[in-house]
């Protein structure tokens, strides 16, 4: 998809003949639009910083594009990273490596590293009207899923995290994240490095 096309109509709503509520949410998520697209690189600072790392190396450089409740399961990185918001709000869960247990991991062998949590965190959590459309789930999927988060944030280092435009988070390696977007359409950029 272009992405003019993709932000008329999941970010901008400028789509006509659809309301906001008729289309599903879309996600530009880790996309190497930057690296694709090097002019784009020239608005990003140097991150001389992330080649003070172990293999000093800058790893990937990504963008994420997406209106709010658009999400990231919880998932791993093999590699630090930092995240920092352009546009809008994101709301981070940072959970460290001991949480595995609790996070319903894939049993497909190149998705072990990610979590099979159906929706965002905060729709869990929540308990208000939001969950109304959770109804779709299996009976007490809900339940199980805030029973073992319950016991995962109860982990020493566990947080929650809010970035705004011009913030940043650091993400450590190995360590259980997941994003949301909250209040409106927004924009990020990440690195990874080793």
């Amino acid at each position: 998809m272009i992405v003019g096309l993709f932000l008329d109509a999941f970010i901008f709503n400028l789509i006509p003949s659809y309301s906001s509520a008729e289309l599903p949410t879309a996600y530009i998520a880790q996309s190497d639009l930057l690296d694709s697209t090097p002019q784009l690189l020239d608005d990003i600072p140097a991150l001389t910083h992330f080649y003070q790392g172990k293999e000093k190396s800058l790893y990937r450089r990504t963008i994420w594009i997406g209106p709010s409740g658009s999400f990231t399961p919880f998932h791993k990185d093999p590699y630090m990273g930092i995240y920092s918001q352009i546009v809008g709000r994101k709301r981070f869960h940072l959970l460290p490596p001991a949480a595995s247990h609790y996070l319903d991991l894939s049993p497909i062998p190149r998705h072990a590293n990610t979590s099979q949590i159906p929706v965002p965190v905060s729709r869990i959590l929540s308990n208000g009207p939001s969950n109304e459309d959770l109804r779709d789930l299996p009976q007490g999927t809900i339940q199980k899923c805030k029973e073992q988060l319950a016991k995962a944030f109860s982990i020493p280092g566990a947080c929650q995290i809010d970035v705004a435009a011009g913030d940043s988070v650091f993400i450590p390696e190995g360590w259980w994240h997941t994003a949301e977007g909250v209040d409106g359409p927004g924009v990020g950029v990440n690195a990874w490095f080793r």
